[in-house]
């Protein structure tokens, strides 16, 4: 029976990762040292208002008696789960030819006792 020389083998590179980070550092070593952090990555997302969490409470509150006193809004489904609040605003912008400033303005002012 022959058998290869397999020593070759160990001499050959594998291509695999080379970690010469230090992984084991006592927290005396590392005294003084700050990491350094980017600015964060702009990553396409979907850009959030800061007024998102208060206009969703706003409208909560006068939805009724805003739909109310608009009857083109009167078919709007209010309830779609499927429908962010902002899909709601435009839609309701198109209905009363208003922009979704104009909208988002009213629904920020309205006062329940119009």
């Amino acid at each position: 029976m022959i058998t290869e020389d397999k020593s070759i083998h160990k001499t050959k590179s594998t291509g695999g990762l080379e970690n010469d980070t230090p992984q084991n550092n006592s927290i005396s070593q590392n005294e003084g040292v700050k990491p350094s952090i980017g600015k964060p990555v702009n990553n396409g997302g979907v850009a959030t208002a800061k007024y998102d969490l208060h206009l969703e409470k706003q409208w909560l509150a006068v939805k009724d008696e805003y739909l109310a006193n608009f009857p083109e809004t009167e078919d709007i489904d209010t309830n779609g789960e499927k429908d962010s609040l902002e899909s709601l605003i435009s839609n309701i912008a198109k209905r009363r030819q208003k922009s979704e400033q104009e909208i988002h303005d009213e629904i920020m002012n309205w006062s329940l006792n119009k």
